[in-house]
């Protein structure tokens, strides 16, 4: 694939501030004319010089590290130079002034990146893990990232694609020329085949959800009576007193927020208002919530007062969130005023319903790796487990995917109802476009324009 396109863009691709150095970009066919009129010294491509840069009336603006990498041989498959100058607003917004006067234009958000792509130097997975590499929070998402932009994921797909092409010519094979000696392929084989693939993207499909965690963050919702210790517990999993914590029962009154790692794996923690019948005007509001998250929460931890135990409220709160299908996770909190022998508390026979509790300490640590490593074994078990490097982490990926599958199997529904290869055939087609929008061979103007919005202007 080879994009043309007939200006040049120019843009600061460091984030907007004071420091020590900020880097400035150039890309398209007139990049090294404008290089060369601002003054910038040119040696061999890919070496760094040490240059000063003029704007266009010959101003000096700044001495800088200039490289030039000529097409294809750079980032965007264009001629490009690259210019390191001194950090601060005003000197790199000169330098692309000055660039803008001699006939470039300001780059927009993700630009640079969707020419790669359009050369054909990235495809759109390895595109999307651009971005990722850039947001990653944790070294999980880091990882998947890396491993999406060397083409785990989109070798993964070709190779399905491929093999999805072999199966379609040789049933076109078969309808072009049905008098071959050769005979046909037994439908039976081709049924197999289809199957095969169909296998492979349930495969993909597999972490799928544990993937999509890693970028948004495993959301984990705290809830519980007033003063039971639900925001003690969250300020000791997030490091610091961004809740406020007294004995006055309701002093939480709306949800407090803040991203986390555990394990290196991305969570969103959010500790509620406490839950009670009798609450205030004010505290209803915060109840309300609170319960708002139930039905967002990917977890929800349920905090049980080691001296009160489970109450009849405690109780339809279990019931509401597994009729949810919500992950819950019971807490016995003020774990350090009681007994430290006993281990996990198994609740007594009216608390039935709350299965076993993990006992826990925002004083002590006590039960706090046992917390985590619950939250890691329910969040990310799969993949925490497999290091599966081909991880399937957006909801495009997800779509594409399961679109194919759908087309593989109504091909084999047809086939099976005995349908013509010639009809049949046109739900291959259907799976292979779901697979070519996957990795970009087939061009989705809404599509790209979707994912490049959300880069920052430089990248």
């Amino acid at each position: 694939m080879k994009f043309s396109s007939d200006d040049t863009i120019a843009a600061v691709s460091t984030a907007p501030g004071r420091g020590g150095i900020a880097l400035v970009r150039i890309s398209g066919p007139q990049a090294f004319e404008i290089g060369s009129t601002l003054g910038l010294a040119k040696g061999r491509p890919r070496e760094a010089l040490l240059s000063l840069i003029h704007d266009s009336r010959g101003r000096t603006l700044d001495r800088v590290l200039v490289t030039h990498f000529e097409n294809p041989h750079s980032y965007t498959g264009e001629d490009t130079i690259e210019i390191s100058c001194h950090g601060g607003a005003l000197i790199s917004a000169l330098i692309v002034d000055a660039a803008c006067s001699l006939g470039a234009r300001v780059a927009g958000p993700g630009e640079f990146t969707k020419r790669a792509y359009l050369n054909g130097k990235l495809d759109l997975i390895q595109a999307e893990a651009t971005l990722d590499l850039i947001d990653s929070t944790s070294i999980a998402y880091h990882g998947s990232a890396m491993s999406h932009l060397s083409g785990a994921l989109s070798g993964r797909v070709t190779a399905l694609r491929q093999r999805l092409l072999e199966v379609q010519a040789a049933i076109g094979y078969d309808i072009d020329f049905p008098e071959e000696d050769d005979g046909p392929i037994p439908i039976e084989r081709i049924l197999s085949l289809a199957e095969g693939l169909k296998e492979e993207i349930n495969y993909l499909l597999r972490h799928a959800s544990e993937g999509t965690r890693l970028r948004t963050g495993a959301l984990i919702a705290i809830f519980g009576r007033p003063n039971v210790g639900k925001s003690s517990l969250f300020n000791i999993l997030q490091g610091s007193d961004r809740s406020i914590v007294t004995e006055t029962p309701g002093t939480t009154r709306d949800a407090v927020e803040a991203d986390i790692t555990i394990e290196g794996y991305p969570f969103t923690l959010v500790d509620t208002a406490g839950v009670r019948d009798d609450a205030e005007p004010i505290e209803e509001l915060g109840i309300e919530i609170a319960r708002g998250y139930l039905d967002r929460a990917d977890v929800v931890l349920l905090c049980v007062d080691h001296e009160g135990g489970a109450s009849r409220a405690d109780l339809d709160l279990v019931k509401e969130i597994r009729q949810l299908g919500t992950t819950l996770i019971v807490i016995r909190t003020k774990a350090d005023l009681t007994d430290h022998h006993e281990g996990v508390v198994t609740m007594e026979s009216r608390d039935e319903l709350m299965g076993a509790a993990i006992p826990v300490s925002s004083i002590t640590g006590e039960g706090l790796p046992e917390l985590c490593d619950a939250l890691v074994q329910e969040m990310f078990a799969n993949l925490h487990a497999s290091g599966e490097p081909a991880l399937v982490t957006r909801k495009r990926h997800i779509r594409a995917l399961e679109s194919a599958k759908r087309d593989l199997k109504e091909f084999g529904s047809v086939v099976g109802r005995g349908y013509p290869m010639e009809i049949s055939n046109t739900h291959l087609t259907a799976a292979a476009d779901a697979l070519e929008s996957l990795i970009g061979i087939t061009d989705v103007e809404d599509v790209l324009d979707s994912i490049f919005q959300r880069f920052c202007v430089g990248k």
